[in-house]
């Protein structure tokens, strides 16, 4: 889970290099490109945080639930 969650700080910061990049950029096509690279990495670290999520409850539904016992849970 670790590496996944480098992975999604790495996504989140290449997005941000490549907006400040395109506000830079001097040329109009470059600056098109880096803002779309930029909308493309937010949305691949959207699907890792998702992955995340998903991960995070499935592991929530693993756990063993506590036994009742006299219709009270230890």
């Amino acid at each position: 889970m670790e590496d996944i969650q480098a992975r999604l700080e790495k996504l989140l910061t290449d997005a941000e290099d490549c907006a400040l990049i395109g506000k830079l950029a001097a040329d109009a096509r470059k600056r098109e490109l880096f803002n779309r690279l930029a909308a493309d990495l937010r949305r691949m670290a959207s699907d890792v945080q998702a992955m995340i999520a998903l991960k995070g409850a499935e592991a929530d539904n693993k756990k063993p639930q506590p036994v009742e016992k006299n219709g009270v849970s230890d």
